[in-house]
């Protein structure tokens, strides 16, 4: 419990210092707003969401506002409000007290699945609040300058660990299979898009839990962690990848791929025997011939993939998949773009991890 309190201490008093400067900038104040946000919305808890309270917001930036009401409320109330207050634009937004606590129970809950589990509720959240408005509560501030849903910061980091580390792992996979069949940028496209997913992993860790991934990269040229030696293999491999793309010289080989994704793995303590899980199909696929050397797949949505005949529809391990032949490469990352088939693991408890590292940091 004392874990909690000076986490949950540390972070409002971060968050303070952030919405007060923004607010001093505008020559606005927490008050003039607050009552603004309740002559739209109604009675209820004013929160103070988004890049005012994260330190990212610019000149222009809009003032988001969620209000949660203690009566339940009708659909047509949730429609967001814009209003105005001295020149600057505010997005208001409008929950009840039992959506939240609804929704903060199915993120808790969440929290201590497995990867696959969590990838699933991510993508197909079935809370009443949307998981990015979750989110926003959980780091708001509300009007009196608490931050009284911090106590969720736990398990939102465990969530957005797991889902980020899928999405990295993803992209390092993507990027092998780009370089054995051959192609020469695309390769060094799908580092760049690595790098951010593993800078979000690294700061879900501290707490830095931000679902819109636009910020990604101006919130770790902010944090603590890029500047520490451990995690300085992110800026290198991020300048390698931009200077490669300048230079249009040969791409990344395979073994870069891994070298990066086993360094990531050994910072962040992970072991994942699940390396081992083999690619993931979908079952409605079916498979034709469509002319001399060449089939057809095609997935019960009627999307098709035209490629080499050849047995391609196997379980393929990490390493076997960046050790591919040509041909061989070139048709399952068909499939992977098409998504008939994925590399996201599915069995490990990442989001247990992430929250360990979590309350790690919190000491």
């Amino acid at each position: 419990m004392n874990v909690d309190v000076s986490r949950a201490a540390r972070h409002t008093q971060r968050r303070q210092g952030h919405l007060e400067a923004f607010l001093t900038s505008r020559a606005l104040t927490v008050e003039e707003l607050a009552a603004e946000a309740r002559a739209r919305a109604g009675a209820g808890d004013v929160y103070f969401v988004s890049t005012a309270v994260h330190g990212l917001a610019g000149s222009t930036s809009d003032i988001d506002l969620i209000v949660v009401s203690p009566a339940r409320l009708e659909d047509a109330s949730r429609i967001s409000t814009m209003a105005f207050a001295q020149g600057s634009r505010l997005g208001i937004k409008h929950y009840g007290h039992e959506e939240v606590v609804q929704s903060m129970a199915y993120l808790a809950d969440l929290s201590d699945r497995t990867a696959g589990e969590v990838w699933q509720g991510v993508t197909s959240w079935r809370a009443p609040v949307p998981l990015v408005d979750i989110e926003r509560l959980i780091n708001g501030l509300r009007d009196d300058g608490v931050s009284p849903l911090a106590h969720g910061l736990e398990h939102l980091c465990g969530v957005r660990f797991s889902y980020s580390f899928g999405l990295f792992r993803e992209a390092v996979i993507h990027g092998c299979l780009a370089q054995r069949a051959s192609e020469t940028r695309a390769p060094w496209g799908y580092l760049l898009h690595a790098l951010p997913h593993l800078m979000d992993v690294v700061l879900s860790c501290e707490g830095d839990v931000v679902t819109n991934i636009k910020w990604t990269t101006q919130r770790w040229g902010q944090s603590d962690a890029a500047r520490t030696e451990e995690w300085r293999l992110i800026d290198d491999w991020w300048s390698r990848a931009w200077n490669g793309l300048r230079a249009k010289g040969a791409p990344p080989k395979p073994d870069d791929f891994l070298t990066l994704y086993e360094q990531a793995k050994s910072a962040l303590g992970l072991s994942l025997g699940e390396d081992r899980e083999p690619l993931s199909w979908r079952d409605d696929l079916q498979t034709a011939p469509f002319g001399e050397g060449v089939e057809l797949t095609r997935d019960g949505a009627g999307r098709i993939v035209l490629h080499e005949v050849a047995d391609l529809r196997r379980d393929y391990a990490l390493e076997e998949l960046c050790r591919l032949e040509q041909s061989t490469a070139s048709g399952v990352l068909a499939f992977v773009r098409a998504n008939f088939a994925h590399a996201r693991l599915r069995q490990s408890q990442l989001a247990g991890h992430g929250k360990a590292l979590f309350r790690g940091h919190a000491r």
